[in-house]
């Protein structure tokens, strides 16, 4: 488990230290094809992610179920990039009391059928590494996006 949370928590540093320096207007450039924005990704990354994983998925957490809205992507009309900001870093910490619970052998303590159909992880193990996996990608999408809006390298060869 600390290996696993070990990686978690440098991807998550990963993501912090791409997003350091930018202004409101690069968070919510669109520079890619596709039309999503840095602060987009980053909701996905706070709901999809942080919260439907672990909260939910893991947690069972009743009141996050109820938040779960079906598109990440899309942050909400009137929030500003600062406050999506706040809520990746509220969800990665709620994330973590879950995780600290979890017996990574059993099952999830939810599972959304209508969502997946019959598609389904076995274990809190299997969750953590497919969102781990999930965070540690939307970070190199994250990378290529900044260096797009901003010009910076987080990895220069």
């Amino acid at each position: 488990m600390d290996v696993l949370l070990a990686h978690q928590a440098a991807q998550r540093r990963h993501i912090r230290k791409a997003l350091e320096g930018l202004t409101d207007q690069q968070l919510l450039a669109a520079p890619l094809p596709s039309g999503w924005s840095v602060i987009a990704l980053i909701h996905h990354l706070a709901v999809d992610d942080e919260m439907f994983w672990f909260r939910c998925v893991l947690g069972a957490d009743e009141a996050a179920i109820a938040a779960l809205d079906g598109d990440g992507w899309k942050p909400p009309a009137g929030l500003s990039p600062r406050e999506v900001l706040a809520l990746y870093e509220a969800q990665a910490e709620q994330a973590d009391r879950v995780l600290a619970t979890v017996d990574l052998d059993a099952a999830p303590a939810w599972w959304p059928d209508d969502v997946f159909g019959g598609w389904r992880l076995c274990s809190a193990r299997a969750v953590l590494l497919h969102a781990l996996t999930e965070i540690s990608c939307h970070a190199g999408h994250l990378d290529a996006a900044v260096e797009l809006v901003d010009g910076r390298q987080h990895l220069v060869l």
